[in-house]
């Protein structure tokens, strides 16, 4: 009988020597498997960081492109608006020169010829009626007919220059508004000129 059980004993060790081989080629397949889902797993994990880190980087340098835009924008006005004011200075400061820029605004918004004159109460000096005669003067031999514009006695602040006015049109000949124009005409050039911008 001993062979018998012994025979058991061979057969159940080599059985079991052949699960313990099934076993660990089971184990080993699992492994592999485990190991391709974990990689698939942890490259679309990859992926999505990637993709999320790139949206992020995206928003900050578009957030950060406006916000300097913006400061550039703000800076460029700056500059515009100290332009502005230096052209506003040396005009009234020259009171030749201021005359003139007055008579040639007036040839530009004269209509009818009658229209009235509105300047600040801080042109009053300027605004003579010397001056109103050689408005009216020039620009009747300019025009070739009857020019016959007045003071209103109205007072307007205009930063400089003044307002023609007749009825309800009104014609703005301040040096505000003419800088404005010039600004608006040639920032372009202006903004390549200061910032070497195209």
């Amino acid at each position: 009988m001993g062979s018998v059980s012994d025979k058991i004993i061979s057969d159940a060790e080599a059985r079991a020597l052949e699960i313990e081989a099934g076993t660990d080629e089971k184990a080993e397949e699992l492994r592999e498997e485990y190991d391709l889902i974990i990689n698939d797993v942890m490259t679309g994990h990859e992926i999505e960081l990637k993709e999320a880190y790139s949206r992020e980087i995206t928003r900050l340098s578009s957030s950060h492109n406006i916000k300097l835009n913006i400061f550039l924008l703000r800076e460029k006005r700056k500059i515009f608006e100290n332009l502005a004011e230096e052209v506003r200075k040396r005009i009234t400061a020259d009171v030749d020169l201021y005359q003139k820029y007055i008579i040639r605004c007036a040839a530009g918004g004269v209509e009818s010829g009658v229209e009235k004159i509105v300047f600040s109460e801080q042109d009053s000096s300027i605004f003579d009626e010397n001056l109103l005669a050689r408005i009216n003067m020039e620009l009747t031999s300019a025009l070739g007919r009857s020019v016959n514009l007045t003071f209103s006695e109205k007072r307007r602040h205009t930063g400089g220059g003044f307002y023609m006015i007749e009825n309800r049109h009104e014609f703005n000949a301040t040096i505000d508004s003419a800088v404005d124009e010039v600004l608006d005409e040639y920032e372009t050039e202006i903004v390549a000129m200061l910032f070497g911008e195209e």
